[in-house]
């Protein structure tokens, strides 16, 4: 007798149609994974975070680095932020041309409107930066890290 090896047949996979994307169910669905604001507390329902609790301000703040370029970006302390970078542990633009000072920063009530600044002043042109961040009459300076 001769003994012969069957090859395994290579299994078939049934690939489904995708289904087509309402959008009324896309956002039925997104409403069911995002969590709600707040957290069930015995029967009363308690927000996180009091209404009242005062918002940490963010910054957005501007460097000019080694080469004359200029880097934004957007925190909440600026001081800590741009030790950051001194330090070459920033963000990879500025790990490549290093820090050069400090120009300025401007503060926000919250992180989404300092987001929208940051995005303002990079369509800006080179000139128009540092004047971006002497218009407004919340400057703040800083001396410190110069």
């Amino acid at each position: 007798m001769v003994n012969t090896i069957q090859a395994a047949k290579p299994s078939r996979t049934i690939m489904k149609k995708p289904r087509k994307i309402k959008p009324e169910n896309v956002v039925a669905s997104i409403a069911q994974t995002v969590p709600s604001p707040a957290t069930e507390v015995g029967e009363r329902l308690v927000d996180k975070a009091p209404p009242d609790a005062p918002q940490k301000p963010w910054y957005l703040y501007l460097i000019e680095c080694q080469d004359g370029t200029y880097y934004a970006g957007i925190t909440t302390d600026v001081e800590k932020r741009y030790q950051t970078h001194v330090d070459g542990k920033g963000a990879k633009y500025t790990r490549a041309r290093k820090p050069k000072r400090l120009l300025g920063a401007r503060k926000y009530v919250n992180r989404s409107e300092a987001a929208k600044a940051e995005w303002v002043i990079k369509q800006l042109d080179k000139r128009e930066k540092p004047k971006f961040l002497q218009a407004v009459a919340d400057e703040i300076s800083a001396p410190f890290l110069v």
